[in-house]
């Protein structure tokens, strides 16, 4: 398989988990409501969080000790199997405590469910371990059924009990784990032929994939901090109940899937504009941020005016509520879309520590904010927040990209006939080497 028919597979499996993720959420909210989606939504997310904090970005470092400085792989995964056995054994003993201590910010859950849930937690930190050694050696096939089987699964169990209306929150948690466990076992089972008794656990190794996958750390963190920060304050400051959680994941939950394909493109801006000159790059990137301009006015403007029906068709009417903050947050998502570009900008030319340091200021900006406007404002007042937040390192990025690129902000804007022509050269272009091939 080629390269290019590699990264198209690993495209549209994202695509079709994504997919299969929305038929799987639409049977949860309509059986759930809006409650019963935030008491689901709130531990799946911390276990998202627990994962990320964990990893040390030693997944990702992997792939550059087995194809730059040439580890042999069985090293690799000896070592990635004991850390995973480690972590795995300090999850188990210390999350059910955790849980069971905020008892009152998690909601109720039976010891069954905690140990469960916790037993998807080492699933899902093993399977980042694994699957990036799989993608190491461009074995994409199975780091997508990897990927795929766990959202196959869990729409399958959803489904049944869904129809046979057994469908609970804590069924709900406890399909999500089983899918995790599922997905770790997979990548086991595809790098069996590495796992040997040969081999034993490299401090040395670890210490070297621990310093350097911290510099890839800081930025995947901060990211899935920025993501469910939202969330996981609005808990905070509206105990009562899980309703606002609800509201709030679902109105969240559709802004990504709306930022789907131009973020999906945005990787490749890095990869393009790493090999051009300063004025090549300049030229380009005023391009992009134009076109971004006008993705980010039409999903404003789409999700504003069908932002009722959208909701009413895949949650219910039960999640209407969550309309006027869909509204407010899709003008923070249109400000990331566009900031986006400056950011594989900034990557293409070495200098992807900017982009975690206005990460880190979308976070703390972010924090603050919705700790002022929660207690005022409720669920509005933690979009308001995400918002200014958005437009805060939306307005320090391009403020950077100008002072040292020399971007025009004028010419950002609006369209030209050159960027259609541009367009369309591009797609004849591909047409014939398509045919060719």
């Amino acid at each position: 398989m080629s390269f290019l028919r590699k990264g198209l597979l690993a495209t549209s499996s994202s695509i079709l988990c994504v997919g299969l993720g929305v038929i799987t959420t639409m049977m949860l909210a309509r059986t759930l409501l809006p409650e019963g989606m935030g008491r689901y939504q709130l531990p799946i997310n911390t276990v998202t969080l627990v994962v990320t904090l964990l990893s040390f970005g030693l997944g990702q470092s992997s792939i550059f000790f087995l194809n730059n400085r040439k580890v042999e792989v069985k090293q690799i995964m000896t070592n990635s199997v004991w850390v995973a056995i480690f972590t795995s054994v300090l999850l188990i003993l210390t999350m059910p405590i955790v849980l069971s201590v905020f008892a009152d910010y998690f909601g109720f859950m039976p010891m069954w469910v905690k140990l469960t849930l916790c037993l998807g937690m080492c699933g899902s930190y093993s399977a980042a371990l694994f699957r990036p050694i799989l993608i190491a050696h461009l074995r994409m096939r199975e780091a997508v059924y990897m990927q795929v089987a766990n959202s196959v699964f869990f729409l399958a169990t959803v489904a049944l009990c869904f129809l046979g209306r057994w469908l609970t929150v804590y069924l709900a948690i406890c399909f999500f784990s089983v899918g995790s466990i599922i997905r770790a076992l997979l990548g086991l089972w595809f790098l069996r032929e590495h796992l040997t008794g040969a081999y034993s656990f490299d401090f040395g190794l670890f210490k070297d994939s621990f310093r350097y996958g911290l510099k890839l750390y800081s930025a995947s963190i901060l990211n899935i901090v920025n993501t469910l920060i939202g969330v996981m304050l609005l808990r905070y400051f509206m105990r009562e109940d899980f309703t606002a959680v609800g509201y709030y994941g679902r109105a969240t939950s559709l802004c990504r899937l709306a930022a789907l394909l131009p973020m999906s493109l945005s990787p490749l801006l890095y990869a393009k504009w790493s090999g051009l000159s300063a004025e090549e790059r300049r030229g380009q990137v005023e391009m992009v941020i134009r076109m971004f301009v006008i993705v980010g006015a039409i999903i404003i403007f789409g999700l504003a005016v069908f932002s009722h029906r959208l909701i009413l068709f895949l949650y219910g009417e039960s999640f209407l509520p969550a309309v006027p903050v869909l509204r407010i947050l899709v003008i923070g998502l249109a400000l990331r879309t566009v900031l986006s570009v400056c950011n594989q900008l900034l990557a293409s030319d070495g200098r992807a520590q900017i982009t975690a340091y206005l990460l880190g200021i979308s976070v703390i900006v972010g924090v603050i904010l919705t700790w002022a406007l929660v207690p005022y404002y409720g669920i509005n007042g933690a979009a308001i927040a995400n918002v200014l937040a958005s437009f805060t390192v939306f307005t320090i990025g391009l403020v950077i990209v100008k002072r040292l690129y020399n971007i025009r902000i004028g010419h950002m804007l609006f369209l030209k006939k050159s960027d259609f022509k541009y367009l369309l050269y591009a797609i004849k272009k591909r047409s014939v080497s398509q045919t060719s091939d």
